[in-house]
């Protein structure tokens, strides 16, 4: 067995202090106006850190429910820009400053956050500082969380190509008119033959391009994150050439057709440097689909998503199994029920064993096409049994109405028992069917509920990860 991705290096998460919060915590833009409970709550569920020089918070890729405050030191966001090899600053973060943002969107890093010498920050939970704001009036909770938006949207922008050397009197300009749209496995964006009217980025997820030529569909490209499309129609006035479909649960960003001509009118070559970065685009398309159609690959390109999104996706060498099944039956022994099943999706595709694994969910897709097309490459007949994948943005995390499922700073994620009430709705919420409700370990305390059905509730069975 092996693991595509892995669950990535373990955040520097720094001493936890058991002091009162520092006022300049409290006076960051989307903190200030906060009432003394709402203050209060925040310290109580978040956790002032001090982290030596060079400490990293989170990484690029990583997935966060918290976004961040520093109160002393700093801290630098680096980032790697499209069409650059390496990483460069994207912004620092003085005393005051707020980082993290992507997580109200919510949204994966854009950046690596690292500590500049000496520094405390404090670590602000998202759904309490939504709940604490929400106290403050519908019209203060609703700046301060457009706050946090803008300056997450701005980081974003920052790494795209499309605005990545343009001056900030441009950046604002988009940022007032781009909106967020969230789309679900299979939700068309928008048809083949529509009018074009906004510029689409990838924020987060997949989108495929596909058309129809009255007989059967075609897939002319799978688009990750920090892609763009529907630039070419807004260009050209024509209607749209293709289909766009989300692949699978995506975050997406619309600019509006005037805001973006405004800021090709200002700035003429855009057009000819975001037609190279389409080419390039196009390019990596073709050599994805050549490997595809050279080493039978074809399961990969229907649920690409799926390796996308995995932080550990385990797979099965179905040329070396022996099919004895210790493996079912280890895990059983240790968890009292087999979490994994070896039944499953297959494929059979030539892979480079010697490719680093974290290439392979590189965006746009290049590292994947490298790993596939190397002369390295060897075939290999795969098994994805049905196991947790634990996602980037786990479904059964966010349908959880108790809080029993978390997930650690390494992007695990895990099952609080003794909160869990056998509710079923993670089984339902996971869209790879990885999840079995299974009988209660013996010992195991029910939770309690609260209010008029106060009391423990007789939960027989809890899920357990496949």
């Amino acid at each position: 067995m092996s693991e595509v991705g892995g669950t990535g290096a373990r955040l520097a998460a720094g001493a936890s202090l058991r002091q009162p919060w520092p006022e300049i915590v409290f006076q960051a833009g989307p903190l200030r106006g906060l009432d003394a409970r709402g203050r209060r709550e925040i310290e109580e569920a978040g956790a002032l850190r001090a982290l030596p020089d060079g400490a990293i918070v989170y990484r690029a890729g990583e997935g966060g429910e918290s976004f961040f405050v520093v109160a002393g030191g700093g801290i630098s966001l680096v980032a790697v820009r499209r069409g650059d090899d390496g990483g460069s600053e994207l912004r620092a973060v003085a005393p005051g400053g707020c980082f993290g943002e992507e997580s109200i969107v919510p949204a994966a890093r854009r950046a690596e956050a690292r500590a500049t010498g000496a520094t405390v920050v404090a670590e602000i939970p998202v759904h309490v500082f939504r709940r604490a704001s929400a106290r403050a009036g519908s019209e203060s909770a609703e700046r301060m969380e457009r706050t946090l938006r803008r300056a997450a949207t701005r980081d974003l922008l920052r790494t795209v190509a499309l605005c990545r050397d343009l001056p900030d009197a441009d950046i604002d300009r988009l940022l007032d008119a781009v909106r967020y749209h969230r789309f679900e496995r299979g939700q068309t964006i928008y048809r083949e033959g529509d009018a074009p009217g906004e510029l689409w980025l990838v924020g987060d997820g997949m989108v495929q391009l596909q058309s129809d030529d009255g007989e059967r569909l075609h897939v002319r490209a799978y688009l990750a994150r920090g892609d763009f499309f529907g630039d070419g129609e807004l260009e050209s006035g024509l209607a749209r050439a293709t289909s766009a479909v989300a692949s699978g649960p995506s975050l997406l960003l619309a600019i509006p057709a005037p805001a973006f001509r405004e800021v090709v009118t200002r700035h003429p070559d855009l057009l000819s440097r975001l037609r190279r970065v389409a080419e390039g685009q196009e390019a990596a398309q073709h050599a994805i689909v050549k490997a595809a159609a050279k080493n039978q690959t074809q399961h990969v390109f229907r649920d690409l998503y799926r390796l996308q999104v995995a932080r550990s996706l385990l797979t099965i060498d179905l040329e070396t199994c022996v099919r004895c099944g210790h493996c079912s039956w280890a895990c059983a022994e240790l968890y009292g029920v087999a979490r994994l099943v070896r039944r499953g999706d297959k494929m059979v595709t030539r892979v480079d064993a010697s490719a680093d694994p974290a290439r392979l969910r590189a965006g746009p897709l290049d590292g994947l096409a490298a790993a596939l097309a190397s002369d390295a490459a060897i075939p290999q007949t795969l098994l994805l049994p049905n196991s947790c994948q634990h996602c980037e943005n786990p479904a059964c995390m966010v349908d959880c109405p108790t809080g029993a499922i978390g997930r650690d700073p390494a992007g695990e994620v895990f099952i609080r028992d003794a909160l869990c009430t056998g509710c079923g709705a993670c089984a339902k919420a996971c869209p790879w069917d990885n999840i079995q409700m299974a009988p209660r370990p013996p010992g195991t305390p029910a939770p309690a509920v609260p209010g008029p059905l106060a009391g423990p509730r007789p939960a027989r069975a809890m899920p357990s990860w496949r």
